[in-house]
């Protein structure tokens, strides 16, 4: 029921997205949220505003950012492979794809990665590594200069000197340097609460380095706990894998407790015992 209805809010809102980027004009009106998030509200779905200098609007539907959108569909995808009839597959995939979300193609490498390795054999899986890998090789060579790809992916995967990657950004840079400073003190081991930090930042920085200001390195342990102990009640090898791709998203999207995360995966469980 979650995953049809889901599927049917994407088709509505790609179909106006769809008509958005031909130029054709839809009732909206402009909003905000927490003074961080700038929109026009389509009602179907969210334009941020902050897109109006990119090369290409991102899509993402109904949600804050196109990382959520990208993010969320990628656990159902992996919860629903074999049932998804080729209308959800479409759309689904289609939603990743114009959420340009570096995130959420690199959780669909990882996603076609363990499919390949749960349903073919080993030696046509490294194979079709390798040839992926030489296109990717090849691909950043003929890259197209400002392209949407190289803009919104390519580019966020070159290496900087402060942060690994370029697309490494989801915390500022005082952040960072109140995270560095926290982590010399006991209060990181329990966190300065949602309160006081929100005291301190207005916004703008999100995954784990924020869940562990927020609650310390004991809620940290706490939530591993809930989920892990979750996925070892309910023994699957598809679990296990749910409960990896869960822990990847973690390092950059720390939100355990929404039920975006929690609907998926505790469902998730029940659906893999009856299959």
């Amino acid at each position: 029921m979650i995953v049809n209805i889901y599927c049917w809010i994407l088709f509505i809102s790609l179909i106006a997205w769809i008509l958005f980027l031909m130029g054709i004009e839809l009732p909206n009106f402009s909003t905000s949220w927490e003074g961080h998030y700038e929109y026009k509200n389509y009602f179907l779905f969210l334009y941020n505003k902050g897109d109006d200098n990119s090369i290409f609007p991102r899509f993402s539907s109904v949600f804050l950012e196109p990382g959520h959108l990208a993010m969320i569909t990628s656990f159902i995808l992996w919860v629903k492979y074999k049932d998804l009839s080729r209308f959800q597959l479409i759309i689904l995939i289609s939603s990743i794809v114009f959420s340009f979300s570096l995130a959420g193609y690199i959780l669909c490498v990882f996603l076609l990665f363990f499919y390949l390795l749960l349903n073919i054999r080993l030696s046509l899986l490294i194979i079709l590594f390798s040839i992926g890998g030489i296109i990717g090789v090849a691909l950043d060579y003929v890259k197209i200069e400002n392209s949407v790809f190289d803009q919104y992916i390519l580019g966020r995967l070159q290496i900087s000197d402060s942060r690994g990657i370029a697309g490494n950004n989801r915390t500022s840079e005082d952040f960072d340097f109140y995270y560095d400073r926290l982590s010399g003190t006991n209060t990181i081991l329990y966190g300065v609460g949602l309160d006081l930090y929100k005291r301190e930042f207005q916004g703008g920085n999100a995954g784990y380095k924020v869940f562990i200001v927020q609650y310390g390195y004991i809620g940290l342990i706490l939530t591993f706990l809930f989920y892990f102990l979750y996925m070892l009640r309910h023994k699957s090898r598809l679990l296990l894998i749910l409960f990896f791709l869960y822990g990847l998203s973690f390092f950059q999207r720390a939100y355990p407790f929404w039920e975006a995360w929690l609907i998926p995966y505790i469902c998730s469980m029940g659906f893999y015992n009856k299959k």
